[in-house]
């Protein structure tokens, strides 16, 4: 990520040499209706909406400050 924000070159280089290259991956097929399966996609589903959802920080609190990702309780 590092690489692709500010076009510098890692140092040291990473020991992988497939580092600069995308890796693409099909994600599992999900049955909806195989119950355990729809139970696996709905919380990927809401997993993102609480993250979407969270509380934003403001730039005057400690905690953004610090980087700290503020988790909702519920």
């Amino acid at each position: 990520m590092e690489f692709l924000t500010t076009s510098e070159l890692p140092h040291p280089m990473p020991e992988q040499s497939n580092w600069c290259k995308p890796k693409l991956q099909r994600s599992q097929w999900l049955d909806l209706f195989d119950v355990e399966e729809r139970v696996l996609a709905f919380r990927g589903i809401w997993g993102v909406m609480e993250y979407l959802s969270r509380p934003k920080p403001t730039p005057g609190d400690k905690e953004h400050e610090a980087g700290v990702d503020v988790k909702m309780t519920g």
